[in-house]
């Protein structure tokens, strides 16, 4: 806009130094024609001196005749200098009337290059505004960019602590499968242990029944009597295994399921990863004040809950195991130590690995 209006500028002084240039011509010309028409005025008057002094002459020198037409002469010759003069005069005055038109002309073609000068001076005051206002917001951006380069790292540097205690929670589930596959493993031995032990029992008395048949009655009694607390201790000790098998299959659901939301939980990691270099400010900007707005204890209470939900099902199963061990005192005794040993080191580990990735949240 400032080019174009410059150029119109130009243009009009252009024009005006041309007009200046033909109104300076006409001044000139006008002036000679002023300095001509004072010659001829001057010759006229001249003219009429030496008329005069001719009729003198003529009146004494001539006849009237003579004289009448020297005058007749002179006036005609006079007229034509009096119709030549006004002829001037009115040229002169058309001069003066074109002079008046092209003074007012021009005053409207000053005004005109004053009110370009103003709206030139109005342009760069404005071009001075936007320049003002583009470095302003150059530096306001500047300012937004470095500040988003801020919030991506303080994103960058959470991404990896989450990634870091989402290893650890992996590391602590593998460890807590293993342990609770060895558990199982271990329970089974020494239910099979113990069925041997009942065999062995069993063949034992029939051992001493054969014998010794002056004990037969006794010994009937005594094996019916076991016969009944054993089938009065196998319900109890079956509807546990059972419980325990419900209670079993509950764990490794929840751990299938803690499984899952950590795998969830790495995938949305990685896809914040690949996706961060992308992202738009106002989408990075927004992920911060979500990820910043999330109550930092909810995830702590989460884990913890899960944490006394293990510990109580270890608790459970150690009291099944204690019960078990208990009705079968005679069988299991040697191996109650040692097992009460590795079950409590088992705990010990799962609440260290818990207790890592609570503080790493």
């Amino acid at each position: 806009m400032t080019v174009e209006l410059q150029n119109q500028l130009n243009e009009k002084n252009e024009e005006i130094s041309l007009l200046v240039s033909q109104i300076s011509a006409s001044i000139k010309k006008q002036e000679e024609l002023e300095k001509e028409l004072e010659t001829k005025q001057l010759q006229l008057n001249k003219s009429d001196e030496e008329l005069r002094q001719l009729r003198i002459q003529l009146a004494e020198s001539i006849n009237r005749q003579q004289h009448e037409r020297i005058v007749k002469n002179l006036e005609d010759l006079l007229n034509q200098s009096r119709t030549q003069l006004q002829t001037e005069t009115d040229q002169h005055n058309q001069s003066k009337i074109h002079q008046e038109q092209q003074d007012i002309q021009m005053n409207k073609i000053q005004q005109m290059n004053n009110d370009l000068q103003q709206q030139l001076k109005d342009v760069k005051k404005d071009s001075d505004l936007c320049k003002y206002q583009l470095t302003t917001e150059t530096l306001n951006q500047k300012q937004i960019s470095q500040k988003q380069f801020d919030e991506n790292q303080k994103l960058i540097g959470t991404i990896t602590q989450l990634t870091y205690a989402n290893q650890n929670l992996v590391q602590a589930n593998n460890y807590l499968n293993q342990q609770v596959q060895q558990l199982k493993s271990d329970l089974t031995k020494q239910s099979n242990s113990a069925n041997t032990e009942i065999q062995t029992l069993k063949q034992h008395h029939l051992q001493q029944q054969q014998e010794s048949k002056t004990q037969l009655s006794q010994q009937e009694l005594v094996l019916n009597q076991l016969k009944i607390q054993y089938c009065a201790s196998i319900i109890p000790l079956q509807q546990q295994l059972q419980q325990y098998q419900q209670k079993e299959q509950y764990a490794i659901q929840q751990i299938q399921n803690l499984n899952t939301r950590i795998q969830q939980q790495e995938n949305e990691t990685v896809k914040i990863q690949q996706e961060n270099a992308q992202v738009k400010p106002e989408i990075v900007e927004n992920i911060h004040f979500n990820l910043m707005n999330i109550p930092k204890r909810s995830r702590t209470v989460r884990i913890q809950t899960e944490k006394e939900q293990i510990e109580n099902m270890i608790c459970y199963l150690k009291e099944n195991q204690f019960n078990a061990e208990k009705e079968n005192e005679n069988v299991v005794m040697k191996y109650t130590e040692a097992e009460n040993v590795r079950v409590q080191q088992v705990i010990d580990h799962i609440k260290k690995e818990l207790d890592v990735g609570v503080s790493f949240e």
